[in-house]
């Protein structure tokens, strides 16, 4: 059982001097460790984690978030803070080594982390004051935390990273930063440039359900359903006191299209919210996909169920809460209605109890002829994180979904997040 960590750290360093602080508190720290044990652990790091916030405390949560992945992903961590409205010293830094203790006392996992807090006209110069911090011949994997950054910030992120790793559930405008970052995706294609590949938590957020979707066609008995779809439901939830998040359905359905070559050729959006995109497949049939808005309340059964302080699972109490499991924008329900050989079956895959699981069920002419709960994925800061720093080279399906998701939303040039 790992114990609460040991922390040192030097407050208040130049850049310059960053490097030589942490030689000495790793030195500190196995001078001690060796004294007492015999025994000091290697400083493995296999990469650079540059982590960008916008306040103080989304960086506090960072190195929470990071030190709870140190034993699965040793890494220098750099938790960079931007304050371009505020005044003061240009630029304050700390270094800091969180060691980790098991059972028997022994140090055996250190992290190593970097805070640095830029003011003012300093965020100008973000890439050129991270550069001599990266560990040369490692990669570097770049966090950002908040909404898409503008333009010239989002150059310096993929300036300097392999990786850069996004959260699109919180982007301020999503339709219209959604594009934006395939836009950005889409110049490196025509560049042909490998530098930085891009992912987004949403889209591993939606993994389990893809998967799902891909279950139902893996048997030959429904392969031939697959062009024959005519229509499709993707059910998400939406919270007023948050923009109106459609990511993880466009995500979903760039990804069905993109797989299938669907090509589009309408979209309407109703006064309530629906957006309805008419397609054709790959033989010219045309294929409907109707993206459906549901207020929280609308889906209170569950939603109020996933915010419950306390559930009983497997005879214990444990913390249950929204933030775990369920987000504005999370997919409540997917429902792919087919027709093969006369006979219409209808797929579908509905979120259960907690937020946590899911139903899936196939229905021929009426009857369910298959089905099954299946657990959905975690879907936590760390656990996505975790995903995120095991992939090193570019998700070319995420980019293609990404792309595919692009032309859903705009039709002749027109961007409708906006």
């Amino acid at each position: 059982m790992i114990q609460a960590p040991t922390r040192q750290e030097a407050q208040n360093i130049p850049l310059d001097k960053i490097e030589e602080s942490l030689d000495k508190l790793w030195a500190e720290s196995n001078a001690k460790l060796n004294t007492n044990t015999g025994f000091a652990p290697a400083r493995n790091r296999v990469m650079t984690l540059v982590v960008y916030s916008g306040n103080p405390a989304e960086a506090e949560n960072a190195a929470h978030v990071i030190n709870n992945l140190t034993g699965q992903h040793p890494s220098r961590s750099i938790i960079v803070t931007l304050l371009p409205n505020e005044g003061g010293e240009p630029v304050s830094a700390s270094a800091v080594l969180n060691g980790y203790s098991g059972h028997t006392g022994l140090a055996h996992v250190r992290s190593e982390q970097i805070l640095l807090t830029l003011r003012g006209s300093a965020t100008q110069y973000v890439s050129s004051i991270l550069l001599p911090l990266l560990l040369p011949e490692l990669p570097t994997f770049a966090w950002w935390i908040g909404p898409l950054p503008k333009n010239d910030i989002a150059k310096s992120l993929s300036d300097i990273s392999d990786r850069a790793i996004l959260d699109s559930s919180v982007f301020a405008d999503p339709e219209f930063d959604l594009v934006r970052l395939a836009e950005m995706v889409r110049e490196q294609h025509v560049q042909h440039s490998n530098r930085t590949a891009f992912s987004d938590f949403n889209w591993f957020r939606i993994a389990s359900w893809r998967e799902l979707t891909a279950q139902f066609f893996d048997s030959a008995k429904y392969q031939n359903y697959l062009q024959g779809i005519e229509r499709v439901e993707i059910e998400y939830a939406i919270d007023d006191s948050h923009p109106h998040n459609s990511i993880q359905a466009y995500l979903y359905a760039g990804w069905l299209a993109s797989r299938l070559h669907w090509q589009q050729y309408t979209r309407t959006r109703s006064s309530r919210g629906s957006t309805k995109i008419g397609l054709k497949n790959i033989a010219g049939d045309p294929v409907t996909v109707e993206m459906i808005q549901h207020k929280m309340d609308e889906v209170a059964d569950w939603w109020a169920a996933s915010s419950a302080e306390l559930a009983l699972q497997d005879g214990e109490a444990q913390q249950v809460t929204a933030s775990n499991n369920l987000i504005s924008g999370s997919l409540i329900r997917v429902t792919i209605s087919s027709r093969f050989d006369g006979k219409l079956t209808v797929f579908a895959i509905e979120r259960k109890e907690y937020g946590r699981s899911a139903f899936a069920s196939i229905n021929t002419d009426g009857a369910i002829v298959s089905d099954r709960y299946v657990s959905l994925d975690a879907t936590g800061e760390s656990a996505l994180l975790h995903k995120q720093l095991g992939i090193f080279a570019r998700n070319m399906l995420f980019d293609e979904s990404l792309l595919s998701a692009h032309s859903l939303i705009s039709i002749d040039g027109v961007h409708f997040g906006r």
